[in-house]
């Protein structure tokens, strides 16, 4: 360990991190993607470097009050319970003696469901201007479509493949796989002739790909060079992500 409380691997924050994306996480979570970025916006960043045995539950307070503070309590509470995941593996491995986070509370204190809905009028609006309000973003507006059509879940639209779909016929449908439904059970989605239509319009940007959204695993967005970010779960082209249209 450096006089600064950095370290080289295997003790650093980072290869702790690694290890546990590589050995809990990937096997384990639908979207792993979100993990990594989530890890290398609030966490990597403040403590690069950091030596994992010697973070400190001070250390940790600071970090998620810093979260809480710039206005993002509800992800405050998702870096706290992703924290007491890596140091509770890095207990597992013996990596680190204690977890720092074993004892502290959820910082974004207890979360409300979500209760807001559109109204019919809002969404004639929405559709109505979308495409000017959002022209420089046209997959995500396309992705917004399919989830107001359909009630799909923001995940089954941004890692659907067109082997989910049959778009031709009376019926078209969409078949979400087991591994993309929040459930893990396979369902249909019947789809209206403004989803196929949608649908279609994407299928020819698409060319060969297998996938609705080609550049990116997740959410339409521009591609990473990271293994990690091509794994990636749902993420905006660019600005906040839509909140999902009718279902929680």
């Amino acid at each position: 360990m450096t006089a600064n409380g950095s370290a080289a691997a295997p003790y650093s924050i980072e290869a702790l991190a690694t290890e546990f994306m590589a050995r809990f996480i990937m096997p384990t979570r639908k979207n792993p993607g979100e993990v990594h970025r989530t890890l290398k916006k609030d966490v990597f960043g403040p403590w690069r470097g950091r030596d994992a045995r010697t973070i400190k539950p001070r250390d940790v307070l600071e970090l998620l009050d810093g979260i809480v503070d710039r206005g993002s309590a509800v992800m405050a509470n998702r870096v706290h319970s992703l924290l007491k995941q890596l140091f509770k593996y890095g207990v597992h491995r013996q990596l680190i003696e204690t977890s720092p986070v074993q004892l502290l509370y959820a910082p974004g204190g207890e979360e409300k469901p979500r209760s807001r809905a559109l109204t019919d009028p809002e969404l004639t609006a929405l559709l109505a201007n979308i495409d000017e309000v959002m022209s420089r973003a046209p997959r995500t507006v396309a992705a917004i479509r399919i989830m107001l059509y359909t009630a799909c879940r923001r995940g089954e639209i941004g890692l659907a493949q067109w082997n989910h779909f049959q778009l031709g016929g009376d019926a078209p449908l969409w078949r979400v796989p087991p591994e993309l439904s929040k459930t893990g059970v396979e369902y249909l989605i019947p789809l209206v002739p403004q989803a196929v239509a949608v649908l279609r319009e994407l299928k020819r940007a698409a060319s060969r790909s297998p996938r609705v959204f080609p550049n990116s695993a997740g959410w339409p967005a521009r591609p990473s060079s990271s293994p990690e970010s091509r794994s990636a779960g749902p993420r905006p082209e660019s600005g906040h992500a839509p909140a999902e249209a009718r279902r929680a």
